[in-house]
């Protein structure tokens, strides 16, 4: 069993060194541009840019002009002590993980408090940030079925332009090309920050839409083969646990030869 976790392990460590190497290049020399057959064609010239070297039909403009909304919530009066069992999802920076969210223990708000803080009220493909503390620079996209819900002040909300996909922001903020920037920007001392117009300068590379998506498309392809062996990995952890379990208590015998007890 220790013998299969660690092939897994190599295996995730494997995908997360490809995906970062994807990521050096496509968020610098693209996939290219679709031909009348609609195959894709490497990019021929390149131009200098605030971030390098970028295909010449690309743009680097401040993240800015690509959004409708930048801001974030509250944390509502009382604290924690004004959390409820169920009702409206409030998102703190524990539930935005790198790529994805975990809503294991999300807290929850009740209708009066969600109205009070309409507007920081979220929308489906909301480009969610963490601008303080130990998890500054994670980013997450809320999902296209998401309904209604929430954020404190330690979660900015990045609400993108067509121009923008969504996806393809929340891929280059967490980048290398992205995650400087964040370090660029931090202030505050002890306390790590960004503040609203240093998000909105960010830099970005902005290919057309269809690029935009085939990026998207090869990085979310290596994201669901990690997701798949780390649900594999979690899997033999909990068989192990189980073997653990049942051998060292000695609810289940082994069997033993007896030319070894000799």
């Amino acid at each position: 069993m220790d013998e299969k976790l660690d092939v897994i392990a190599r295996q995730i460590e494997a995908s997360q060194t490809l995906k970062q190497g994807l990521m050096q290049t496509l968020f610098s020399r693209g996939v290219g541009t679709q031909d009348a057959d609609g195959r894709w064609v490497p990019h021929a010239e390149q131009k200098p840019s605030a971030l390098g070297m970028v295909p010449s039909s690309w743009v680097v403009e401040p993240l800015d002009r690509y959004v409708s909304k930048v801001g974030s919530g509250v944390t509502p009066k009382g604290g924690s002590t004004s959390y409820q069992s169920s009702g409206i999802p409030l998102i703190r920076s524990q539930n935005v993980l790198v790529g994805r969210l975990s809503l294991d223990d999300v807290a929850y708000i009740d209708e009066v408090q969600h109205n009070k803080m309409r507007n920081s009220a979220l929308e489906p493909e909301d480009v969610l940030l963490n601008i303080t503390g130990a998890s500054i620079g994670r980013c997450a996209v809320l999902p296209r079925d998401f309904s209604e819900g929430n954020v404190n002040q330690h979660v900015c909300i990045i609400r993108t332009l067509p121009s923008l996909n969504p996806q393809f922001l929340c891929q280059y903020i967490n980048s290398s090309f992205g995650q400087k920037q964040v370090a660029k920007f931090q202030a505050g001392g002890n306390r790590e920050g960004l503040n609203y117009q240093q998000v909105r300068s960010f830099d970005v590379p902005v290919p057309s839409v269809a690029e935009q998506e085939k990026i998207v498309d090869l990085l979310e392809a290596v994201d669901g083969k990690v997701r798949c062996l780390e649900r594999k990995q979690l899997q033999h952890q909990t068989l192990k646990r189980g073997l653990m379990q049942k051998l060292l208590t000695g609810e289940w015998r082994v069997k033993v030869d007896a030319e070894l007890t000799a």
